[in-house]
């Protein structure tokens, strides 16, 4: 809905009256409940430039671009396997920036790639989740596609990037999502108290 002059002004409209109904009836849960939320979508690049891995996310109001290295993590094969979509996969074990996570790839799929920043396997990734579960991704088709790699843009970016360090990223979400109610107060002039505990970690945890 934001990403056109239109609907960047919808949205607007409607927090704008969520914000004014928040300071009438002072209902937190139904003013963060009401108000539309950007979707924040990390989007990984590998091998682009070639060698790295080109990372885009975004801020609330800003889209934001890093680097990072290719392959980087170090996996132990585990003689275990089960099939996965109809293939054949074996299980692979890694200690990646303060979770561990579980693996499955397929050797007859002679691609060493796979979701999100995963790749160095003997196979394409099909399913890999760190321990508790708190991260999944799973293969749900494989489709051999022909198209030019571009940036998608940003909500008020206007199609530029702000360079960023990786760990910097990290911390500044991180403080983000524990002290939200006083960015929300500095931002806005909305009083919700104290910020309340929060018993989620983001998926990259070597930031601390």
């Amino acid at each position: 809905m934001a990403k056109s002059e239109g609907g960047d002004k919808v949205w607007k409209e409607i927090f704008n009256r969520s914000l004014e109904d928040f300071k009438k009836h002072r209902d937190r849960s139904k003013f963060l409940n009401s108000f539309p939320r950007y979707r924040s979508t990390t989007y990984v690049y590998k091998n682009y430039p070639e060698g790295k891995m080109t990372v885009t996310d975004a801020t609330s109001t800003d889209g934001i671009i890093y680097m990072d290295s290719l392959n980087i993590q170090e996996w132990h094969i585990i003689d275990s396997t089960r099939t996965v979509l109809g293939y054949l996969s074996q299980k692979a074990e890694c200690h990646f920036r303060g979770r561990d996570w579980t693996a499955w790839f397929a050797p007859d799929i002679p691609v060493s790639d796979g979701p999100w920043k995963f790749s160095g396997l003997p196979g394409l990734i099909m399913e890999v989740y760190d321990k508790g579960s708190q991260y999944y991704f799973g293969i749900v088709g494989i489709e051999k596609v022909d198209e030019p790699v571009y940036f998608r843009e940003r909500p008020h970016s206007k199609g530029k990037y702000i360079i960023v360090d990786r760990k910097e990223f990290l911390k500044a979400q991180m403080n983000r999502l524990t002290h939200g109610a006083s960015f929300m107060e500095s931002e806005h002039g909305i009083s919700f108290g104290k910020d309340e505990p929060v018993y989620r970690d983001l998926i990259e945890r070597d930031y601390k």
